[in-house]
């Protein structure tokens, strides 16, 4: 299997299937037996048309909107070594496409690489500048998205939201017994204890240090949270979450290994990764259950001081390290999380000890599920205030 073909059936998966990038990718290259340098340059391919996946729908609908599958998906991939990546020879692509495709779809890509091959942009001339539109193509974000942003946060909010989707991801990771790391492939935090910014060239997840030296991925935003928290670990630590992170694991590389905390997680994945982390680094006082956020209750058997929520949400934040996700996105499942949240809000507020704290997270950008539900959960609990949003 040659890349041009990897790429085309990894990305018909992702598209056309559902399946999340990594997995479409993983299970195409086990099968296929394939690694190295193919797989490397098909997952760039695949994530540049990814990310530049409406302005390339546009175009190639405005092309041939009768267009298969088959053909979209060949003509995205075509547009993204051609306009942005050259890492195929553009004879071995039009072979493949002559092979997988009818005629008339045949002449459509051609025709798409040939308008496009001296053109310096891919916007139509058609749609202005600045215009909600031209922001949806320019920063492959949905319509309705950027629409809202821009009601929510205003114009000049909404240019450093979508700035910041378009950054490459930073990595940063903690050690979590405290270890210095003595690696080139990781720096130091100017002015920050034991967090480190990851710059080698693979991937963090490849890196052997990362497993040995029991480091963790981490968000500079939670470690911002919690510097501002005074947390007594005697008088009780809870947690519910139904999306990964490493706050935990940033609460006890802070204390103790020996640290009490409760976490309760409806999702089964989240489980399996605590579970998997808590037994390999004997963290003894960690307990976990498994429960939707009504059965919060019973898992909590007495008020705690401090008790951090951190249900499903939108999580926009992905728009930046998960090339599909705009794929995921649906508009109308909002009302869905915004129910989630203010339940999991709701269920933990007759949980917390006096003079406690509640830490409410989400990992997203939306007036709704941040500052109108926390106006909406004071109204509704007077004896709580609130300290900083």
């Amino acid at each position: 299997m040659d890349t041009v073909e990897l790429a085309f059936e990894v990305y018909k998966k992702i598209a056309y299937q559902n399946i999340p990038f990594s997995l479409a990718l993983k299970n195409e290259c086990r099968n296929k037996k394939i690694e190295g340098k193919e797989r490397s340059e098909a997952s760039t391919i695949v994530g540049c048309a990814l990310r530049h996946y409406l302005i390339f729908d546009l175009r190639i609908k405005e092309e041939n909107p009768n267009l298969s599958k088959d053909g979209c998906a060949l003509c995205s991939i075509a547009l993204a070594n051609s306009f942005f990546l050259n890492k195929i020879n553009n004879d071995d692509l039009l072979l493949f496409a002559k092979k997988t495709l009818n005629e008339d779809e045949y002449k459509s890509l051609e025709n798409l690489l040939s308008k496009f091959k001296n053109n310096g942009h891919l916007i139509p001339d058609s749609i202005k500048p600045n215009s909600v539109e031209f922001l949806s193509y320019r920063y492959n974000t949905p319509l309705w998205l950027i629409k809202m942003w821009n009601k929510h946060y205003g114009l000049n909010a909404l240019y450093k939201i979508l700035k910041s989707n378009n950054r490459p991801v930073e990595n940063y990771v903690k050690a979590l017994f405290n270890e210095k790391i003595e690696d080139e492939n990781f720096e130091l935090v100017k002015d920050e204890t034991n967090i480190y910014k990851y710059v080698g060239k693979e991937s963090l997840k490849r890196n052997d240090l990362f497993f040995k030296q029991h480091l963790f991925a981490y968000s500079l935003g939670f470690n911002e949270i919690i510097n501002k928290l005074e947390i007594d670990p005697v008088r009780g630590i809870a947690l519910f979450t139904a999306f990964p992170n490493n706050i935990y694991l940033d609460l006890i590389s802070r204390n103790s290994k020996y640290l009490k905390m409760d976490i309760i997680t409806p999702t089964f994945q989240v489980l399996s990764d605590i579970q998997r982390t808590v037994k390999t680094n004997n963290l003894e006082n960690v307990k976990l259950y498994e429960a939707n956020v009504s059965s919060i209750i019973t898992c909590i058997s007495n008020k705690v001081q401090t008790f951090f929520v951190l249900p499903n949400s939108s999580r926009f934040s992905l728009l930046r390290s998960t090339p599909d996700y705009f794929l995921k996105i649906d508009q109308n499942k909002l009302d869905t999380f915004i129910k989630g949240e203010r339940d999991a809000l709701n269920e933990v507020a007759p949980l917390i000890a006096d003079n406690g704290n509640l830490i409410y997270c989400i990992d997203t950008i939306s007036q709704k599920e941040g500052h109108l539900l926390i106006e909406a959960f004071l109204n509704d609990h007077h004896d709580f205030s609130l300290l900083e949003e």
